[in-house]
């Protein structure tokens, strides 16, 4: 088993923001409102700093993030009241342009919930259905079936407007956290990291004050088996000295 990495706040602070808008989308493709996309951007970043798992490379710390929040997406849908909020009032967006709501992105929004991750990691991040089943750990047949299944709801629905290369992405590209979220996300990701840092500390230097202490122990016992090996006596007084006394009568004074 691979040994968990402890990284910096500058480590965990560049992580953060090389793949902070991607983890956010596949949350708000699911929630459909910000407050709970950023509370559980902040669970996956919390679960790499818990997991610390060494990455090949950008592209797999970025598979890796989207496979976390893919699964605590099922915890979210399944525990979570998620507060149904219009998306004409979703204000917490970094665009001052009017949002483009009305035909694509409403309707890819409204696709059934298995379909919408796949959407969203073949059109906006341009991963292929292989790379996908890789990432969220499905049969290629399955994911080659979801994209086709929604092309085909979004074909019926959309009709002519329906633009498999563009308007999806000119929709999503605008949705992304306001700077105050953006920093209250990576202050809290930034608190979990010290404290997780500060724990695994005091859990190290208990863990060498432990085999301290047995390696104390290991050595006492050692003495103790050579003094029986001469054919001496371990006496101990108090908490100061220990005396060993030989059979020819002399005595031998360890003192702390």
């Amino acid at each position: 088993m691979s040994k968990s990495l402890l990284r910096t706040d500058k480590e965990i602070a560049e992580i953060y923001m090389r793949h902070c808008k991607t983890v956010y989308l596949v949350f708000f493709v699911y929630t459909k409102n910000p407050a709970d996309t950023e509370d559980a951007v902040q669970d996956t970043f919390f679960h790499l700093i818990k997991s610390g798992p060494a990455f090949k490379n950008e592209e797999h710390e970025k598979a890796c993030l989207i496979r976390t929040a893919a699964n605590i997406c099922k915890d979210v849908l399944r525990h979570w009241w998620r507060r149904r909020e219009n998306l004409e009032k979703f204000h917490d967006l970094q665009s001052s342009e009017e949002i483009e709501t009305d035909d694509v992105f409403r309707v890819v929004m409204a696709l059934p919930i298995k379909y919408k991750a796949v959407i969203y990691l073949h059109y906006y991040e341009g991963y292929t259905s292989v790379e996908i089943s890789g990432i969220l750990k499905k049969p290629q047949s399955t994911i080659r079936n979801y994209l086709h299944e929604a092309r085909a709801i979004l074909r019926e629905r959309l009709g002519d407007d329906f633009n498999e290369d563009d308007k999806i992405i000119v929709s999503w590209n605008k949705i992304e956290p306001c700077d105050s979220a953006d920093e209250r996300m990576l202050s809290a990701i930034l608190e979990r990291n010290r404290s997780v840092r500060n724990r695994k500390d005091k859990e190290n230097y208990i863990s060498r004050t432990k085999k301290r202490l047995i390696l104390a122990v290991a050595c006492m016992a050692l003495l103790i088996a050579v003094i029986g090996i001469l054919g001496g006596n371990l006496v101990w007084f108090g908490s100061k000295d220990y005396i060993v006394k030989l059979r020819n009568g002399d005595s031998i004074v360890f003192s702390n």
